[in-house]
Formats: C-alpha cells, structure tokens, sequence
C-alpha cells in the first residue's frame, strides 16, 4: 500500500518526469491540453478519440489529432508507453515522415518544447501537402 497516493499528495509533487515511464510518473498535466490542443484545433485539426494507429503495434495513446483524415493525411499524438520514455510522434500518413518529439529529463521548459515543437511540425506538414 505505501505506492499509493491520494490525488492531493500526487498533485502537490514538485517535479513529475514524464521521461520516464508511464507506471512510474508518466502524466500530461499541461502540455497537451495547454500547447498541443490549441494549436492544433486552431489550425483545421480534428480529433479523433480512439487509439492512435501508425505502422507498428502502438503503446498506450488516448487519441490523435488529424489532417484531412488519419488515413492519408498528418497524425500528431502523444505516445504514453507503460514501459518506456513518452514522446510526440507526427507522421504524414501511411507510415511516412515520421518524426518524434521527446524529452529527455521532463523539465517543464523540455516538455513544453517537444509539445510546441510536435504541434508546428504537424502544422507545417499539413500547409506543405494540403494547400
């Protein structure tokens, strides 16, 4: 019982390192739904709420962003592993361009920069191929 905490004294953390595994810290408190989402939303992408899909059997993503559609166009999503380090993966579907955004301490300059970095490359695949 001493690895469970209650949701104030998780909160109250003082550093959360989501470079290292979803089982032992792996958390977005801020970076998707403050960075990622806005930008994303405002640039013509849509949401789709279900397991990311790209190539390869994918770890643990709650969604993806994409542009016109996840089969031919821009994916964005934030692949949380429970085994290993999280990170943003943009691709430029099928399977082409892929390109990932990590971190490699989880500083919240880091994150925020892999967050933003992801986000506009995303939006310059799509101005690129989808005028």
């Amino acid at each position: 019982m001493e690895n469970i905490k209650d949701f104030t004294n998780f909160m109250s953390s003082d550093k959360v390192n989501e470079s290292t595994t979803a089982l032992s810290g792996g958390v977005d408190y801020d970076h998707f739904g403050k960075i990622t989402k806005p930008l994303l939303d405002d640039s013509g992408f849509k949401w789709v709420g279900e397991k990311a899909r790209y190539g390869q059997a994918s770890s643990y993503a709650d969604g993806y962003y994409c542009y016109p559609n996840h089969n031919t166009g821009v994916n964005l999503f934030l692949d949380k592993p429970f085994t290993g380090a999280w990170k943003y993966v943009v691709y430029l579907a099928p399977n082409k361009m892929i390109k990932e955004f990590g971190w490699k301490t989880g500083t919240d300059a880091e994150v925020k920069k892999a967050a933003t970095d992801a986000a506009n490359y995303a939006i310059e695949l799509k101005t690129k191929h989808f005028k």
